[in-house]
């Protein structure tokens, strides 16, 4: 059974691949003592090379009071500096670090026999100028350094500002999401309790107009049934006899339980 050989797409993708991971980056070591590092017309390019500075090596060695080297580093990067000596005896000599692509202005950083080994100096501008400064000539003794110089992997002003816009985003569009959220459930409850309500409503309304089934059989026609009873031998059920104008009328009935004076007694005048 024969190999079957990858497409050339594939090959290239993965030669690419290797390429990228096993890359390494170069470093090239600048002198301050070197006249052609020091009147360098362009900065040196950090995209993908990476510089250490020390103050004395090369070929042609001369002696210069000021010496400025300059770095510039990749779009969106920044520089970080890195000592890994730093040691300055001389007084009359200082380094001075500035964040612009010339040593114009106030410097950044200044430091001088006073100074230990500073920590590591990372800043998000493009442009790093470091500058060597004598007040007078010392035939390149009494100070010794070693400055490591690379992109940093931190993004420039303009990275900074994107981010930060991307966050306030993201918190404008988490608070919409959450009132919408907060909004949905308020509705959700109104409607769940009106619907509640008015299941509520029907169903009393059914019952009203419910009709109760009588639990007897209705009475048959022509009897009445009788509202009040009876009182027995209160009024006789015979008709009372006719009127005769000839009649004599019903004899009187005195009654014997009172006596009244018929003599009207007036009061006697003396």
């Amino acid at each position: 059974m024969g190999l079957t050989l990858p497409n050339r797409p594939l090959v290239v993708l993965l030669l690419w691949l290797q390429h990228v991971c096993l890359r390494e980056v170069k470093t090239e070591t600048v002198y301050f003592n070197n006249y052609g590092h020091c009147i360098k017309p362009e900065p040196f390019d950090l995209a993908d090379e990476d510089y250490t500075l020390k103050p004395v090596g090369g070929d042609f060695v001369h002696e210069t009071m000021i010496c400025t080297i300059r770095f510039k580093a990749p779009s969106k990067y920044g520089v970080c500096l890195t000592f890994e000596e730093f040691d300055i005896k001389d007084c009359w000599v200082k380094v001075k670090i500035y964040l612009t692509a010339s040593a114009s202005g106030t410097p950044w950083r200044v430091l001088d026999c006073y100074d230990s080994k500073p920590s590591q100096m990372c800043t998000s501008e493009r442009h790093v100028t470091v500058q060597v400064a004598k007040d007078k000539l010392n035939s390149n003794s009494g100070y010794a350094f070693e400055i490591e110089v690379e992109k940093s992997n931190s993004v420039s002003e303009e990275g900074v500002l994107i981010a930060s816009i991307g966050v306030f985003v993201g918190i404008i569009v988490g608070v919409v999401v959450l009132i919408a959220i907060l909004s949905f459930t308020i509705l959700y409850c109104c409607f769940k309790r009106r619907d509640h309500r008015k299941k509520k409503d029907n169903s009393s309304a059914v019952e009203e107009e419910t009709l109760v089934e009588p639990s007897a059989p209705p009475p048959e026609p022509g009897l009445a049934p009788h509202l009040y009873p009876q009182l027995p031998g209160a009024y006789p059920h015979h008709s009372p006899p006719p009127y005769m104008p000839d009649a004599p009328p019903p004899p009187y009935e005195l009654d014997t339980q009172q006596t009244y004076n018929t003599e009207q007694t007036l009061p006697m005048k003396l």
